[in-house]
């Protein structure tokens, strides 16, 4: 229901031209981390075996510790 909200809100914006109320990338923290939770644990549910994505996780969280920075 909380990424449902986020995505609305996110919508909402975008589609009223407001970017400058969007700039702030740890708002979309959220729904980011749930994204990759959700890849990691279907691919875990259909493989069982989550070495095969081990190198793209720690890409996207290198990535997101490199902006956060």
């Amino acid at each position: 229901m909380e990424i449902y909200c986020y995505l609305l809100v996110l919508i909402l914006l975008i589609d009223q031209n407001k970017y400058n109320e969007n700039v702030n990338r740890r708002t979309i923290d959220v729904l980011a981390a749930r994204l990759y939770f959700y890849y990691s644990l279907s691919y875990e549910l259909l493989t069982g075996d989550l070495a095969e994505i081990r190198g793209n996780l720690l890409a996207l969280h290198r990535i997101a510790t490199y902006i956060a920075s």
